[in-house]
């Protein structure tokens, strides 16, 4: 309440009062007005002379806080895409593999292979190889597949065993070749020459 012995306020300072407020209000111009009333009176305080400095404090622990999560978010994204660029290599290279192994490329029909699909930026891999196989068919050497060149009955001109077995004790002979067969079939049909 006012003092009642305290002489009015004349209009006039009402008035330039309620400006000032308003115009230290207002925002478009009150920074401005602010900043000048700073300089001409030092001892003015405005509500932000207390709260700036905390909130200032405040937006500097933000924007580290933000440019660290920033950074955090960059180095995960950055692992992952790696993880998944070597994912990538590795499907890929066992697809490779895999193409080499069934069409049986030599180590040149392999680079052959992976120069077409570079040259044609087409990564199918069972396509190149299919492709590099076909360019270098595999040769068939006419002894391996038409079995012994020159005729050796009863192991006469080379001593073998197993000629003789079988002219002389055909059981016997059966007997070991079964079991050669059952020990390693591959191995006993490259030696018979019928494998490619």
């Amino acid at each position: 309440m006012a003092d009642p012995a305290a002489p009015p306020i004349p209009e006039a300072y009402l008035r330039a009062d309620a400006l000032i407020r308003e115009l230290t209000a207002d925002a478009e111009v009150g920074s401005k007005v602010r900043a000048k009333v700073k300089e001409k009176y030092p001892d003015v305080a405005f509500p932000e002379d207390r709260i700036d400095p905390v909130a200032n404090a405040l937006k500097e622990e933000l924007e580290a806080e933000r440019a660290a999560r920033k950074a955090l978010a960059d180095e995960v994204a950055a692992d992952k895409a790696a993880r998944d660029e070597a994912q990538r290599a590795a499907a890929f290279r066992s697809q490779l593999e895999a193409a080499r192994d069934k069409y049986r490329l030599t180590p040149e029909g392999y680079e052959m292979a992976i120069k077409r699909m570079t040259d044609e930026k087409s990564y199918d891999a069972e396509a190149a190889a299919a492709w590099a196989a076909m360019q270098n068919p595999v040769t068939k050497d006419p002894k391996q597949y038409l079995g012994p060149q020159a005729a050796n009955f009863y192991g006469a001109t080379d001593q073998d065993e197993a000629w003789a077995d079988l002219h002389k004790n055909p059981e016997r002979f059966v007997d070991k070749e079964l079991s050669r067969f059952v020990s390693d079939p591959d191995e006993y049909v490259r030696e018979a020459g019928f494998a490619i």
